[in-house]
């Protein structure tokens, strides 16, 4: 009974700490989403998108080159 409710002690710890581990990465990445924005009519060249949690990044070019910062602060 005492290894058995040991194992389960470790267990539970080795997959609290990927949970953590993996909470971590995920919160500091800035990667979530990545895409590419195209064109059907191939008038202009391909943008690319990418976007995480609390901020992303647009760059290509549009009318006019387009590089911005996206984050989602209060308005």
């Amino acid at each position: 009974m005492a290894t058995t409710r040991r194992r389960f002690i470790i267990g539970n710890l080795i997959l609290a700490c990927a949970a953590v581990a993996l909470l971590v990465t995920s919160v500091a990445t800035s990667y979530w989403i990545e895409a590419k924005l195209f064109d059907p009519s191939e008038f202009f060249p391909d943008s690319n998108i990418n976007y995480g949690l609390f901020v992303g990044h647009i760059e290509g070019k549009r009318a006019i080159p387009v590089q911005m910062d996206l984050s989602s602060k209060p308005v």
